[in-house]
């Protein structure tokens, strides 16, 4: 073995393609042919300069000849060529932290922080889908056959490729040292994806350097696990090398241990206190360990596609290489790997789209036994939806050409020609005339539905959609010996596309066709199917409340305690607000939530930031949070001012801000602001903004029946009205709590009392009080 230590060069990433040329970057892409053996230095071969890579991480795509990078504004680039131009693929998606693609070069995934993962499909130049995780994910990676694709958050999660299902989740290996949490723990295929190696895990309270996990027919469990080590564990890598263990006894039939085993495999590993180890599967000890080898953190460990020499990059742009003779590792085996290739699957998918889509739902797992239904203690959205179904005519769904010898013949042979898109749903004609349509998901052919408590799974088999082939629900509770028990299960000739429950004393699931059917905790139906004839685009629940939201954007919310509907079917229309070209629909806002409140009240945010409530007694749309109020009012997101509470009100109150953040209006709207209040004629502009802002806070507090939240509000409220002398509010306020609520009025009062302006007023009511008291 050699090593060599290069000078700092302000590396951030390094990666080898299949030609075993070296690639780095920092400032610039560097191409390096490989080193040899007696090489001192990297011989450069080609430099790419003023790209915009700086801090870039990098990742190569050997088929396609392109490489993707990501700047420091976190803005993911691809390069067609090291002398081709850019092009932006992701802008304002969040903070990336990692990049990683399938070795058919079909998949990129993009890590980005507070849990999320974009899936990028390189041909078709668009998201195939986003997964969503509760916790930070600190590591993914696909294995080299293009079978699984595992990330590593506080659960090591491994997916199925192409679909990205679930197929399975080992929270119970993972340490709870919170000494092991670090910032990036990076996991790692062998090459013949049969183990993967997990930095800091562990069963029990001692704390494993390295588990590392074999696939055995059905689910991956613990192989062998590198204990007692004083030193740190965060980026693992597996020599893409197989060896030959010419030390297993042939006549043993434990070859599913390490030792026994006829192969065994090389593992990399490096820590954040400078200590690369190598280990050997079929032994306990570390075959090497150089401590102290970079000044900085080990940031990176790549192997070459020959497995003789390992690169090793530190936090401080250190670049270490180390070389290994022929066989110094061991014999190679003559391991064949079949590389499974995702490049005709046809990608007809897309999370983003352009026009109105739901929020995606909890996503499917594996297909778990009649009697056993698998752990699934995270979530991860990556349901697909089809675009809304435009039963318009492919002439008319653009543009109305102009008929200038209003011919009627001509008006009839435009209107032949009809496209349909979301074919996995029923159509309904219905569409052609409605002003709204959403996105509606995709069905799945197996998906669950986790209760927040009792340990329940609700879990759905989709059949063909007949009686020859019907849908399964199941509920199942876990027990625990950690086994599952049937609850009750149902069958019915129809697919499911969305199910809700967990939250109340009901489950409920919808068809394709536009069924709702609610069952109580033992399966029992509550009520005859609900017919509302579209397919639907969002199904909610709380307490004893149910929310439906078709594609055709109209609104169902029931009572299922009482079986009555709390109001008549209204439109998302009125909050939408649609453009209109010469009388033809075009796109709007896009929904990004619409749920439900535990007293009922339907809650809807957009994409412009701006939240709204349905308000049941005035049967009309109330607007909760928008951008004005952001940028002018001085009582805008409370949550930053210490206060942590979690109700609605806040809730779209951070939606607005992280909308205008992600849009980049925050600042130029703020500006913007400034200026306008310097005008002449526009002097208290932020007062009465502020004061605006309150008002409209108490009337949604009393929609939302937040009483404790209405009433700290209301005394904000008064104290600022009191402070300013606004003597008219102030009367206006008394004379009403005089009527409905003299104990919050004497609160009032003494609260307000210290306020000059107004002391008249407050003695006036003060003394009507005790006169009344006295009575």
């Amino acid at each position: 073995m050699k090593l060599v230590r290069l000078p700092s060069r302000g590396i951030k990433d390094v990666s080898v393609n299949s030609d075993d040329q070296v690639i780095t970057t920092g400032e610039q892409l560097t191409l390096h042919d490989p080193p040899s053996i007696d090489s001192i230095d990297l011989p450069v071969k080609q430099v790419l300069v003023d790209k915009p890579v700086d801090l870039a991480k990098f990742a190569k795509l050997d088929v396609h000849k392109e490489q993707i990078c990501y700047t420091a504004d976190n803005e993911v680039f691809l390069l067609p060529s090291f002398e081709g131009e850019p092009q932006l693929l992701i802008k304002d998606q969040g903070t990336v932290g990692n990049i990683c693609w399938s070795s058919d070069d079909v998949f990129i995934a993009i890590t980005l922080t507070k849990g999320k993962i974009l899936i990028f499909q390189v041909e078709e130049r668009q998201i195939f889908t986003t997964l969503e995780f509760k916790d930070e994910v600190r590591g993914a990676v696909f294995d080299d056959k293009n079978d699984f694709f595992c990330t590593l958050s506080d659960t090591l999660t491994v997916f199925s490729l192409p679909t990205f299902t679930v197929r399975q989740n080992l929270d119970s290996l993972l340490s709870k040292n919170l000494l092991a949490k670090s910032i990036i723990k990076m996991p790692s295929f062998s090459h013949d994806s049969k183990c993967i190696s997990v930095p800091n895990a562990s069963k029990s309270t001692n704390l494993a350097l390295v588990s590392i996990l074999h696939n055995s027919k059905k689910d991956w469990k613990t192989w062998c696990s590198f204990v007692g080590h004083k030193f740190l564990c965060d980026y693992t890598s597996f020599n893409p090398i197989i060896f030959k263990n010419t030390a297993a006894e042939s006549d043993l039939k434990l070859k599913s241990t390490p030792q026994n085993n006829p192969y065994f495999y090389i593992l990399a590993t490096g820590g954040s206190d400078q200590t690369l180890a190598i280990w050997n599967t079929s032994l306990t000890e570390p075959v090497l360990v150089v401590r102290d080898i970079v000044k900085g953190e080990i940031n990176n460990l790549t192997w070459s596609r020959s497995g003789t020499v390992l690169y090793v990059l530190s936090t401080d742009g250190e670049l270490c290489i180390l070389q290994f003779v022929p066989d110094e590792l061991g014999k190679k085996s003559e391991i064949k790997i079949h590389v499974t290739s995702h490049k005709k699957r046809k990608v007809k998918e897309q999370t983003e789209e352009k026009s109105s889509i739901p929020t995606p739902v909890k996503s499917p797992s594996t297909t778990p036994p009649d009697n056993q239904v698998p752990k699934t203690e995270f979530t991860a959205k990556i349901t697909t939806f089809d675009q809304p179904n435009s039963l318009v005519p492919s002439t008319i769904k653009h543009q109305i050409e102009k008929d200038e010898n209003n011919d009627d013949e001509k008006k009839r042979r435009k209107l032949d020609s009809v496209e349909f898109i979301g074919s996995s749903v029923v159509i309904n004609p219905s569409n052609c005339f409605s002003k709204v349509r959403l996105g509606t998901p995709k069905v799945r052919l197996h998906f669950t539905l986790e209760s927040e408590s009792d340990h329940l799974t609700l879990d759905i088999k989709n059949g063909q959609g007949n009686e020859s082939s019907p849908t399964k629900i199941t509920l199942y509770k876990r027990i625990p010996d950690n086994t599952y028990k049937e609850i009750f299960a149902d069958f019915i000739p129809k697919r499911v596309m969305l199910s809700t429950g967990g939250y109340g004393p009901f489950w409920s699931v919808c068809t394709t066709d536009g069924t709702v059917i609610v069952y109580s905790y033992n399966g029992r139906r509550v009520l005859p199917p609900l017919v509302l004839g579209t397919p639907l685009s969002f199904l909610q629940s709380k307490n004893q409340y149910l929310m439906a939201v078709t594609s055709l954007g109209e609104l169902h919310v029931w009572d299922l305690e009482k079986k009555t509907a709390l109001f008549e079917p209204t439109s998302l229309y009125p909050i939408l607000k649609p453009r209109f070209e010469k009388d033809v629909l075009s796109r709007s806002e896009n929904l990004t939530l619409c749920s439900i409140t535990s007293e009922g009240v339907p809650v809807v945010t957009l994409s412009n930031g701006n939240g709204y409530l349905f308000n049941i007694s005035m049967r009309t749309w109330n607007l909760v949070s928008d951008s004005w109020w952001a940028l002018g009012s001085q009582y805008w997101d409370s949550t930053n001012t210490g206060d942590k509470d979690r109700g609605v009100n806040n809730l779209l109150e951070r939606n607005t801000n992280e909308e205008l953040l992600r849009k980049g209006k925050g600042q130029t709207m703020a500006k913007f602001n400034k200026l306008l209040m310097m005008k002449e004629g526009y002097g208290g502009l932020e007062t009465i903004v502020s004061l605006s802002h309150l008002e409209n806070k108490l009337m949604c507090f009393k929609v939302l029946k937040e009483k404790d939240n209405y009433h700290k509000t209301f005394m904000i409220y008064v104290k600022r009205i009191c402070e300013l002398g606004i003597k008219n509010r102030l009367l206006e306020i008394c004379e009403e709590l005089y009527e409905t609520d003299k104990k919050v009025l004497r609160e009032l009062i003494e609260n307000c009392s210290e306020y000059r302006k107004v002391q008249r007023i407050l003695l006036k009511y003060n003394q009507i009080l005790e006169d009344y008291e006295d009575n």
